[in-house]
């Protein structure tokens, strides 16, 4: 299989997430709609709520329907795992999709839906309209189920964009060829990282060889969840593997993360040093380990390193409880990164639960900022 000639995907914009029976979203079906005021798809939204209103759900509901783009073979790894959630439930995440490939242009309003079927059918949870669809420039929805059978898809048309975008996805996934420097991404392609609330950075075992961080290069879907002190999944890993490419990338990495998170304070990530081999940080003179940083720190690092490191040009990225471990400051100091981020990358999208009523305050949907499209959901009102 190769990839596509000539192809880019301008747009990968999710607009509309539908549960039923899944969580706390039980009987009705709970929309959120991932728009503003405008109609366009949000690149900040703001889920917010008490706990156990279903922020988590919403998150990793829509991570999971992503994997209904990954190819067949590794989408069967991940349905046993997937599925045990949705034994009873259904979803579906509808997103506007925009590419190009050899010089003829598609926009289609893609829907990814899990749950029950009915005489071989799963009833969608959205119906889209005609008016609907012209609100988008299009009168093309596709669909696609997270357990349908292969040979529908190696069969379709090959002039189907949507047989091009996963053609493409099944080509990359996993391919380290064409690895671009941090926050500099030049994949196309769209991919979904979620941000667990496992955000801390461990103590890593003795054994470290230099060697290929898990997830170097693009994947459709990863999830991290902390470092677990293993060396292979760790940030220091990752910094260490920079150093050893020696192109560039690792300066490019420190420089960024000074200038989004420690510009103005007496820290700076300073690089890595060989022996043992580890990342540093610089405090008034003194150097210590990443894992020596507070816990607000820590979070804030691993959030901003993953993004710079995983993300393509049409990336999800999912942040569950944004605030963590963070002080009021710096809560403010995360949502105006993240805004950053937005402006200076403008095909990313960015999803965030969040308990924090500083962080609400502070992103008014009524107040507009150039490059940053806002929307929220109150869940259950319980928030109030």
């Amino acid at each position: 299989m190769t990839l596509p000639d000539q192809i880019t995907v301008k747009k990968f914009q999710p607009l509309f997430l539908c549960l039923k029976d899944i969580g706390p979203f039980q009987e009705k079906t709970y929309i959120v709609d991932l728009t503003d005021a405008k109609g366009e798809g949000c690149n900040i939204f703001l889920l917010l709520s008490k706990n156990g209103n279903g922020k988590t759900t919403i998150l990793r509901t829509f991570f999971q329907l992503m994997h209904c783009l990954l190819p067949p073979d590794e989408r069967e790894l991940a349905l046993s795992t997937i599925q045990g959630r949705f034994k009873s439930g259904q979803a579906q995440l509808d997103i506007c999709v925009e590419l190009t490939c050899n010089m003829v242009s598609s926009i289609f309003i893609l829907s990814l839906m899990m749950g029950k079927e009915i005489d071989g059918k799963i009833t969608p949870l959205k119906a889209w309209q005609e008016s609907e669809l012209d609100q988008y420039n299009t009168t093309v929805r596709k669909t696609l189920l997270l357990d349908e059978n292969p040979r529908q898809w190696i069969n379709a048309d090959k002039r189907d964009p949507l047989k091009v975008l996963r053609q493409a996805i099944a080509v990359r996934s996993g391919d380290i060829g064409n690895t671009v420097s941090f926050m500099d991404s030049l994949d196309i392609l769209p991919s979904v990282l979620w941000l667990s609330t496992q955000r801390s950075i461990d103590r890593i075992a003795d054994d470290r060889p230099i060697s290929q961080p898990e997830c170097w290069g693009y994947r459709l879907a990863y999830d991290v969840s902390g470092d677990a002190g293993q060396w292979n999944q760790s940030l220091d890993n990752l910094l260490v593997w920079m150093k050893w490419l020696d192109d560039g990338t690792l300066e490019r990495t420190t420089g960024l993360v000074n200038d989004y998170l420690f510009k103005g304070s007496n820290k700076f990530l300073e690089g890595v040093r060989k022996t043992p081999p580890e990342a540093i940080v610089s405090s008034d003179g003194h150097k210590h380990r990443l894992d020596q940083l507070s816990s607000g720190e820590q979070s804030l690092v691993q959030m901003l390193l993953r993004i710079g490191a995983h993300m393509t040009q049409n990336s999800i990225i999912l942040i569950d409880e944004l605030e963590l471990h963070l002080h009021p400051n710096w809560q403010h100091k995360i949502l105006n990164i993240l805004k950053r981020i937005v402006r200076d990358h403008p095909g990313l999208t960015i999803i965030a639960s969040t308990h924090s009523r500083e962080i609400l305050g502070a992103f008014p949907l009524d107040i507009q900022e150039k490059g940053v499209r806002k929307g929220g959901d109150i869940l259950h009102a319980g928030f109030c």
